[in-house]
């Protein structure tokens, strides 16, 4: 019994121990969670008295490093625009420019040149005049319009390269250019369906447009691309290539669906996807892009590309959810199986197609993209975010924070997806996703979710950071809900901001996302609801805004609070202050054949990097290669053994049977491996055996009829031959482009709640071919 009593203390005084632990813990976590971060001095916060708009139409924008733009028109159809600029004392001073612009301009014409900052554009209401600034909003000139039907928001634009140069597309496909920042305007062509400024190098740009809009005894809205050099004042436009249906460009590649019309056989009648990588030179050239079959209702888009590959999705028509997503090689037309059960959601409402999509790029960390996966179990069907690493080479779910209490859990972050479920669900929209800059090396903030899968929920909604890219996340000690969040002092900064709660209060980190410091902004009662974080897109400022709304829903006013970082970081880094890190470290190896290294300051440090700091990598190690470095080529499936990728050629595949004409060999992988997209990896006497190519005999060709060529409409095309196992590569749906409507850092505001969303063009073509119907559905561009 003395035993048993004796035993029974000590395990009570065991528990009495472990409850001090616990206890001493939870205190430390309060203190964490409740401390000053270290900081000395407070926050500067300056509510702006003067300026008060009660406008249902306004729209803010960085114009320059420390300076922004309000325009805001009310309903007497009268427009006020404030310009913001700091002052010397670290304070901001707003002024009111009323009689630079006589006329009711158009808010959402609002564009700034994303080079220099100095150059802007405001559209009249009427849209008959444009006005034009060259020294950041302080004066403005007022020039003619060469056309009065077309949308301000979307068809004027400006060259990212010499902000002089200006391009219009009218609503009616007029084409006009200027060269000396509108003042006067040249008329090009008619029957334009889209154009593009490109810039190839940081010097040197083009404007390629789609014109023609002709048709033919099967199909209608053939164009003819075209390419201009505005630097050139007697520059033709040059043909680049013909009877295309739709286009993609960017400075790497210029991808096209193309028809491929037989007057012999109507039934063989496609459209077929090419891609050029020497789309600026004197005689471009294209190559057919490897995909699978594809039938007419099949959906294919390009999702992104880089300097070493590109993206793309394709989805069969009968699935509206999902499809499969491609990587493809440098040349950008060998695809290989990147994810299965990519999200893709399609819906067709009065015979127009929107589509939505979780693809983001992480710009602060190369080879990073984050996506979603569809997953079905017991008849359910379930969402969960995943990551690559290493440009699609493999994904993965993502780590959840490290104090997460949930076996099995994931990390799920909200897209564009979400802004519409959590809407239809639940009547409160997640519409700020991830957000990560090349300026801020590693961080991404975004919403999310913790769990087996994605909870659409908003009240549900958690911020987290990451400073690596994407391998381990935080979860700061901020309340669910939906916020607005920016980066500054790259990446020194991250400030986040109620969009409705909890007005006037902001949580602020100046370590990169170690500790984040609840303040007080609105300590004169200003904001009845806070609305949206203005904040430098470059991630360079020591500067934010908030906006928010005063007073009730008949008679409030929109009021701006500028938050001053450098009232806390108050001095420069010095060498002393900086550490280097190693992008992609965590994962003990290197991805895509090297690594970087680059400067930051120290979590530890409380200054902030002034104009001598460069984010730019300090050196890059190449490494050996490994199967890290691999993926199965074109025509392999990928089976992973002990970490070693072994590849599985598919049955029936013979890609000698289509070979390009007038080619007598071709070049296949011997073990069905090769190197990923941007891998820089050096060979060693192991690798070079296994990416060893061998040449091969062509056992059959494309007809000269499948090339492309630029001739006139009316000349005869005969189809291409095909092996019977490939079964043709056919592109029977126009690229899915979409052309974002997203602005450079634009916060568009209204009292009611608006929803923005990409703009899509979906086309469904006609096709008579065996075992598929025909369509005789309209040729129409469905949605705008």
């Amino acid at each position: 019994l003395a035993d048993q009593v004796t035993r029974l203390r000590a395990m009570k005084l065991l528990f009495i121990f472990l409850l001090l632990i616990v206890v001493r813990l939870g205190q430390g976590k309060e203190d964490i969670e409740n401390s000053d971060c270290n900081l000395s001095a407070n926050l500067q916060t300056d509510p702006h008295p003067d300026f008060a708009e009660a406008s249902n139409n306004l729209q803010a924008q960085w114009i320059a490093k420390d300076s922004i733009m309000v325009v805001a028109t009310s309903s007497k159809s009268s427009t006020n625009i404030w310009l913001g600029s700091k002052l010397k004392t670290g304070l901001f001073q707003f002024k009111k420019h009323d009689d630079s612009i006589s006329e009711t301009v158009d808010p959402e014409s609002l564009k700034v040149s994303p080079t220099g900052w100095k150059t802007i554009i405001l559209v009249t209401q009427d849209v008959q005049y444009m006005y034009v600034s060259n020294d950041a909003g302080h004066s403005w000139s007022r020039h003619d319009l060469p056309d009065i039907v077309f949308n301000p928001f979307r068809d004027i634009m400006m060259s990212s390269i010499s902000p002089s140069h200006m391009a219009l597309v009218s609503t009616f496909g007029k084409l006009y250019t200027s060269t000396n920042y509108g003042q006067t305007w040249s008329y090009v062509t008619d029957k334009v369906y889209t154009a593009y400024f490109v810039n190839i190098t940081d010097s040197k740009e083009f404007l390629f447009y789609s014109a023609g809009g002709r048709s033919n005894i099967h199909f209608h809205n053939i164009y003819t691309v075209y390419r201009l050099d505005l630097s050139h004042s007697n520059d033709e436009p040059k043909v680049l290539i013909d009877n295309v249906y739709r286009f993609y460009v960017d400075n790497k590649y210029l991808y096209i669906s193309k028809q491929n019309v037989s007057h012999q056989q109507a039934q063989n009648n496609t459209r077929r996807f090419y891609v050029s990588t020497d789309f600026y030179g004197s005689h471009p050239s294209f190559t057919e892009v490897q995909l699978p079959a594809a039938h007419w209702e099949d959906h294919v888009q390009i999702m992104a590309t880089h300097e070493t590959g590109a993206f793309i999705h394709y989805s069969t028509g009968k699935d509206k959810e999902k499809g499969n997503l491609y990587v493809s090689d440098a040349g950008g037309a060998r695809f290989t199986l990147s994810l299965e059960n990519h999200l893709f959601k399609r819906y067709t409402i009065l015979d127009r197609t929107l589509s939505f999509n979780d693809f983001y790029e992480v710009k602060s960390m190369r080879g990073v993209y984050i996506t979603t996966n569809v997953s079905s179990i017991d008849g359910k069907t379930y969402h969960s975010s995943v990551i690559t690493f290493n440009n699609g080479g493999s994904w993965n779910l993502i780590s959840p924070p490290e104090d997460t209490d949930c076996k099995g859990c994931s990390l799920h972050l909200h897209v564009k997806y979400s802004s519409l479920v959590s809407y239809s669900l639940y009547n409160s929209s997640v519409t700020t996703g991830p957000i990560s800059s090349g300026n801020a090396v590693g961080i991404i903030v975004a919403h999310g979710s913790i769990g087996n899968s994605r909870d659409y929920d908003p009240k549900h909604a958690v911020i987290v950071t990451s400073q690596d890219g994407g391998y381990t996340w935080t979860k700061p000690n901020i309340p669910p809900g939906l916020y607005s969040y920016g980066i500054a002092d790259y990446g020194n900064i991250i400030a986040i901001i109620p969009d409705s709660e909890h007005a006037g209060s902001l949580w602020f980190s100046h370590d990169r996302g170690v500790c984040f410091k609840k303040e007080e902004l609105d300590t004169t009662g200003y904001f009845s609801l806070t609305k949206g974080l203005l904040i430098d897109p470059k991630a360079t400022s020591l500067y934010a805004f908030a906006l928010g709304l005063e007073g009730n829903d008949d008679d409030d006013q929109w009021r701006l609070i500028a938050i001053n970082f450098e009232s806390i970081l108050t001095s420069p880094c010095h060498e002393s202050d900086y550490i280097t890190v190693t992008e992609h470290s965590i994962s003990n190896t290197c991805i895509l054949g090297y690594q970087a290294q680059y400067k930051i300051a120290k979590p530890s440090s409380i200054c902030y990097n002034d104009e001598n700091y460069s984010p730019a990598p300090l050196h890059i190690k190449k490494c050996d290669c490994t199967y890290t470095d691999m993926e199965c080529d074109y025509g392999y499936t990928p089976i992973w053994s002990n970490n070693i990728l072994s590849c599985k050629a598919i049955e029936g595949f013979d890609l000698s049977s289509v070979c390009p004409p007038d080619e007598k060999y071709y070049y296949q992988s011997s073990s069905g491996l090769r190197l990923i997209a941007g891998d820089l990896c050096k060979n060693t006497s192991a690798s070079m055996k296994l990416l060893r190519f061998e040449q091969k005999i062509c056992t059959g060709h494309e007809k000269e009829s499948g090339n492309i060529d630029t001739t006139d409409e009316g000349s005869s095309h005969g189809a291409s031959t095909v092996g019977k196992a490939v079964g043709g590569i056919i592109i029977v749906l126009a690229l899915l482009i979409a052309a974002g409507l997203s602005v450079y850092c634009v916060i568009r505001c209204r009292k009611q709640s608006r929803q923005f969303h990409d703009r899509v063009v979906y086309k469904k073509i006609p096709l008579t071919e065996s075992g598929l119907s025909s369509d005789n559905s309209s040729d129409e561009d469905l949605l705008h």
